[in-house]
C-alpha cells in the first residue's frame, strides 16, 4: 500500500468558516494545499491520537486555544479538539501577551497548545488566570528546561552597574525607591525589611551555618545576617554591587564573608555544595520568567546540604497585584504634582502562592513550603503587597502526595 502523502502550506487559516460538520478528511482538503513541503496524513492522525490522549488525561477542559506558528499543529489541534467535543479559537502565534490575556478574559480559555516560543507567555498567563488551567507544549517534552528569552531587562548587567555607581549610599545602590513617590525609601523601611528577614531566619541561624545569598546588591542583608554564622558567601550580576557589598562588610568588621561576580543562574559554578540557608531577598521578582526562577531554585537546592532550608524574601504578590496598581493610580491621583509614581510593572514578575505549592510537587527534595504575609509596623510597599517563603529541604524524606494547582505538559509532534 502506498503511502498516504498530502501537500502542505503555512496559509492562513485564521478565518477559515470551520463547522462542526466538517469531516476529517474535508478538513484536511479545505487546511491542506498544494505546496512545495509534502507531509503523510498518516502521520497527522497519529499526531492526532498522541494529543487526544494528553487531553483526556485532564478533566473540565471547554474551550482550547490554539496558538501555534506551524500549520501541521493547527490541523492537529483543530482535528483533536473536534474528537473530543471541545471549542476552540485559533490565535495568531504573533499575537502579544496582552492580545492573548484579552482573549482569555473575553474567551473563558482553560486550555492552551503552544509551541515552545510560547511557554514563557503561557506560564505568566496561567497564573494570572484562575480558570486557565492547563497548557500542552506540541514541539517539546522537556518544558521546564525552555529557556525564558522575554522580560530579560532587569537581569542586565549594566542596568544594576548604573543602580549601584549612582546610589549615594547602601540603600540608595540597591535599588530600594518608593513606587509611590519615587524617592529613596526610609532607614526605617529597610530596617523593618531587614529585621523581617532576620525573623524569618532566626530559627535556622546559628554559629556553625553556611549561608549563600544570592543577588546580594550593596550587601544589606549580608551585614545583618553574616556576623551570626560560620560563614556567608554571596553572588551578584554587578561588579560593582559585589565591589559596594566587600566594602560594607569590611567597614563593619565582618570577615567570614566571600562574594563574586555571578548570575543567579550560575551558581552551580561554585565550589561549596553543603549549604545550610540559602537567601534570595527581593530578587525573584526581576527574574524573566517561572522557568528561569524554577532553574534558579532547584539549583539552589542542590547546593543544599542533606537539609537546610532556601528563603525567598520579598515575593510580590499577584493575588495583590491589581490592588497595588489601583492604590497607585489613586495616590498619583490625589498627588498631581509628583511625577515619579510607578505604575508599570510589566518588567516585574508576580507569584501566585499556590505557584509555590505546585513546586512542592515538582521537586521530590522539597519537604514542606511556608508561606508568611508580613507582620509590619511601617506602612510601605515592601509590607502591603509581598510576602516571604520558606522552602524546606530534606533530601532524605518521602515525598508527600499533592495534586497541582496549575498543569503543563510537554509532548512531541512529528512536525
Amino acid at each position: 500500500m502506498s503511502r498516504n502523502t498530502l501537500n502542505i502550506t503555512a496559509s492562513n487559516i485564521y478565518d477559515s468558516d470551520i463547522t462542526d460538520s466538517i469531516t476529517h478528511n474535508n478538513l484536511l482538503n479545505r487546511l491542506l494545499t498544494v505546496d512545495q513541503k509534502k507531509v503523510d496524513s498518516n502521520l497527522i492522525l497519529s499526531d492526532v491520537r498522541l494529543l487526544n490522549a494528553t487531553l483526556q488525561q485532564s478533566t473540565g477542559i471547554k474551550k482550547i486555544g490554539i496558538i501555534t506558528s506551524v500549520t501541521h499543529r493547527i490541523l492537529v489541534s483543530i482535528l483533536s479538539a473536534k474528537d473530543n467535543n471541545f471549542d476552540y479559537i485559533l490565535i495568531r502565534p504573533d499575537s502579544n501577551i496582552e492580545e492573548i490575556r484579552r482573549v482569555i478574559d473575553v474567551l473563558s480559555i482553560d486550555t492552551f497548545v503552544c509551541d515552545k516560543d510560547h511557554i514563557q507567555i503561557m506560564n505568566q498567563l496561567q497564573w494570572e488566570h484562575n480558570k486557565f488551567d492547563l497548557y500542552i507544549c506540541l514541539d517539546e517534552e522537556n518544558i521546564y528546561k525552555v529557556e525564558d528569552n522575554h522580560r530579560r531587562e532587569m537581569m542586565n548587567p549594566i542596568l544594576w552597574e548604573y543602580i549601584s555607581r549612582k546610589g549615594k549610599n547602601p540603600i540608595e545602590a540597591s535599588g530600594w525607591y518608593s513606587s509611590f513617590t519615587g524617592n529613596v525609601l526610609t532607614n526605617e523601611d529597610i530596617n523593618e525589611y531587614l529585621q523581617n528577614t532576620y525573623s524569618r531566619l532566626a530559627s535556622y541561624i546559628d554559629i556553625n551555618v553556611d549561608v549563600l545569598e544570592v543577588g546580594c546588591a550593596s550587601g544589606l542583608t549580608l551585614s545583618k545576617i553574616a556576623p551570626l554564622v560560620k560563614t556567608y558567601s554571596a553572588i551578584d550580576i554587578s561588579p560593582s554591587m559585589v565591589k559596594k557589598s566587600k566594602e560594607l562588610a569590611s567597614l563593619k568588621g565582618i570577615n567570614n564573608v566571600s562574594i563574586k561576580k555571578l548570575a543567579a543562574h550560575e551558581i552551580h559554578k561554585l565550589d561549596k555544595t553543603n549549604f545550610n540557608i540559602i537567601i534570595l531577598n527581593s530578587v525573584a521578582q526581576y527574574f524573566p520568567g517561572y522557568n528561569y526562577f524554577r532553574d534558579v531554585l532547584f539549583k539552589c537546592i542542590n547546593k543544599i546540604d542533606v537539609s537546610g532550608i532556601v528563603f525567598i524574601g520579598d515575593v510580590m504578590n499577584l493575588a495583590l497585584k491589581d490592588k497595588l496598581i489601583s492604590d497607585l493610580l489613586a495616590f498619583r491621583n490625589v498627588n498631581k504634582s509628583n511625577n515619579f509614581t510607578k505604575v508599570d510593572f510589566s518588567k516585574e514578575l508576580f507569584y501566585s502562592k499556590e505557584f509555590f505549592y505546585d513546586i512542592l510537587i515538582e521537586n521530590p527534595n522539597i519537604e514542606d513550603i511556608n508561606i508568611f504575609d508580613r507582620d509590619f509596623r511601617v506602612n510601605n510597599e515592601l509590607n502591603l503587597y509581598r510576602y516571604d517563603v520558606v522552602v524546606k529541604v530534606n533530601k532524605s524524606s518521602q515525598k508527600r502526595q499533592r495534586k497541582k494547582t496549575k498543569k503543563q505538559v510537554g509532548i512531541k509532534l512529528s512536525f
